[in-house]
């Protein structure tokens, strides 16, 4: 009997399981205080790997209100291939995302899914001319 119930035990699929997802090596990187020049955030993985991001934190390093970009590219500062990856934007000149100024909690955006930055790209950030901001943000690194 008992092993008749063992075998029934092993044969039933688990109820109320957790799906576990494999994650690569994590990694952080902090850009702290740039202005209007871009700044090299971490160069690309190995070949076949890409980045995920899953976290992003900005503040302006003063009172005011503060834009940065986060961006993708190869070269000097991610001059080649520049691609916007949060949010989307035209060129350097256009910084687009806001971070609150130091009075106020710091930004987090949600980032329910991770923002991809493709094989083969360094990952860089750029504020813009008025006002310093730092920004911090995590992944991990997978195929």
């Amino acid at each position: 009997m008992k092993r008749a119930l063992l075998l029934l035990v092993l044969l039933l699929p688990a109820v109320g399981s957790a799906q576990v997802h494999q994650r690569g090596l994590e990694w952080t990187c902090s850009v702290d205080g740039t202005l209007d020049s871009a700044v090299l955030c971490v160069v690309a993985p190995e070949p076949g790997m890409r980045r995920y991001i899953t976290g992003i934190v900005a503040q302006s390093n003063t009172a005011t209100a503060a834009k940065f970009n986060v961006y993708y590219g190869t070269g000097t500062v991610c001059n080649t291939g520049t691609t916007g990856l949060f949010p989307t934007f035209a060129g350097f000149d256009s910084p687009r995302f806001v971070a609150a100024g130091n009075a106020a909690p710091p930004t987090a955006p949600a980032l329910p899914t991770p923002l991809v930055v493709p094989g083969g790209n360094d990952l860089c950030v750029q504020g813009n001319e008025f006002d310093a901001v730092t920004v911090d943000i995590s992944g991990y690194v997978a195929p």
